[in-house]
């Protein structure tokens, strides 16, 4: 797969293929994995996160999408109405938290402000964000063929 700019459409469709793939049953060493089921399974419950990017690269420079945690957490097209807490920040920052997958990181933006947050912001101790600290093997794979296609 061809590169994409980050979070444009062609990349959201591009990321949006690869979590399909790998939720369905993705074999690896000792048999199969569902990563669906691990992520669902270790979740106390599931979190919809409205998200809004702005001063995008893009004609149209806000981005309006949403993270569902009862898949994987990949970025989808659009707001969610049952969203549990919305999040704002700059396009920036938002390919520089991507990039580093650091949950430090991210907690330290909203703490400063750089991350806006409405709703229920209780919630955001139940994201799961991407982490480098050993994900498990599935989360590893999805991040790193996302990394690929990630111009």
């Amino acid at each position: 797969m061809a590169p994409y700019e980050f979070l444009s459409p062609e990349w959201i469709t591009a990321a949006r293929a690869l979590r399909q793939e790998l939720t369905t049953r993705m074999p690896l060493p000792g048999g199969d994995y569902d990563i669906t089921a691990s992520r669902q399974g270790s979740q106390v419950g599931a979190v919809v996160v409205n998200v809004v990017i702005t001063d995008a690269p893009f004609d149209d420079p806000r981005i309006e999408g949403h993270i569902d945690t009862a898949s994987v957490s990949v970025i989808e097209e659009g707001h969610r109405c049952d969203a549990d807490l919305s999040i704002e920040l700059s396009y920036d920052l938002a390919r520089d938290l991507f990039s580093r997958r650091d949950p430090q990181d991210f907690f330290r933006a909203v703490f400063t402000g750089q991350v806006k947050v409405s709703g229920d912001s209780s919630k955001l101790l139940q994201i799961p964000l991407p982490s480098t600290v050993e994900p498990d093997p599935p989360t590893a794979e999805l991040a790193r063929r996302i990394d690929e296609i990630t111009a």
